[in-house]
C-alpha cells in the first residue's frame, strides 16, 4: 500500500472514539514488571553491521533473514541473545549475539512510558545479495511484530476515573496516520492508551493500557498519539485516554 493511502486509511479511521475491546485471536498476555516485549517501543541501536557480518556473507544465501530475541534490563542493556534458528547461519548468528552483547543498546521511544525491569526485544537482520540500504550498508535491521493476533493487557497502570480525565475538547489535534507497518501487514487491533501533558501542552509520556493485537500496536499508537494531539491550556495535570479502532476497510 503507498504511504498516500496510509495516510488517507488513517485520517479517516483513526478518530477518538469509545471501543468495546474484544480480543481478535487466541488467547491474552499480560505485561508486568518482569514480563515485557518492548519490540516497537524503540530502536534497538547496534550500529554498523557489515565490519561484523561483511566477513561471514560467503556462508549465507543469497537471501538471508538471522532473527534473535533479546532480553534487556531496564536500562536497555542486553542481557541475553537467542537465535530464532540457531543451526541456521549459525556462525554468523553466533557473531550478531555477541556483537548485540557487547555494543547494543535499547533506546525506548520519548512519549512511550513502560516500567520494567527486564523485556524482550526481537530483532532480525537480512541480507540480500546485490542489494544495499540507504546508507550503503549489505546488512540491515529490521523490527518483528511479536505476539501477533494475541491480547495484550498492560498491568502497571489503571484508566483515571472518567470525571478526571481531559476530553477532546480540550485538545488540539490531528487524525492519526495508520501505522504504516501494520498497514503493509494488515494488522488491525482496538487499542486504549493514557496520555499525558507537559507545562506546553505537548504529549509527554504515553502509557499503553490494552490491545486486542500486539503490544506493538499500542507502542505504535503512542508514537502516533505523540504527534498528533496538543493541550489547549497548559498545563493541566489530567490525562487523556485515547481509545481507538485502527480498521482497515
Amino acid at each position: 500500500m503507498t504511504a498516500a493511502r496510509a495516510r488517507a486509511v488513517g485520517a479517516a479511521l483513526a478518530l477518538c472514539f469509545p471501543v468495546s475491546l474484544t480480543a481478535q485471536g487466541r488467547g491474552e498476555v499480560t505485561f508486568g514488571p518482569d514480563s515485557f516485549d518492548v519490540t516497537g517501543a524503540g530502536e534497538f541501536d547496534l550500529g554498523p553491521l557489515d565490519p561484523v557480518l561483511g566477513p561471514l556473507r560467503e556462508n549465507l544465501a543469497p537471501n538471508a533473514w538471522m532473527t534473535v530475541a533479546l532480553t534487556l534490563d531496564a536500562a536497555g542493556k542486553p542481557l541475553a541473545c537467542v537465535p530464532d534458528r540457531p543451526e541456521e547461519y549459525a556462525e554468523a548468528t553466533q557473531a550478531l549475539c555477541a556483537h548485540a552483547l557487547k555494543t547494543g543498546r535499547f533506546r525506548r521511544h520519548p512519549a512511550v512510558t513502560l516500567d520494567y525491569e527486564q523485556a524482550t526485544y526481537q530483532l532480525s537482520v537480512w541480507y540480500h545479495e546485490g542489494r544495499r540500504g540507504e546508507k550503503g550498508e549489505e546488512f540491515q535491521t529490521s523490527e518483528n511484530y511479536p505476539l501477533e493476533r494475541t491480547r495484550v493487557r498492560f498491568a502497571d497502570i489503571e484508566l483515571p476515573p472518567a470525571d478526571q480525565r481531559l476530553s477532546i475538547a480540550d485538545l488540539d489535534y490531528e487524525p492519526m496516520s495508520y501505522p504504516r507497518s501494520a498497514l503493509s501487514m494488515d494488522l488491525r487491533a482496538n487499542v486504549v492508551v493514557v496520555l499525558g501533558f507537559d507545562a506546553e501542552g505537548r504529549v509527554a509520556s504515553c502509557r499503553p493500557f490494552e490491545s486486542t493485537n500486539t503490544a506493538r500496536m499500542a507502542y505504535e499508537t503512542c508514537k502516533a498519539a505523540a504527534d498528533s494531539f496538543r493541550l489547549k491550556n497548559a498545563p493541566d495535570a489530567r490525562s487523556f485516554v485515547v481509545s481507538i479502532a485502527w480498521n482497515i476497510p
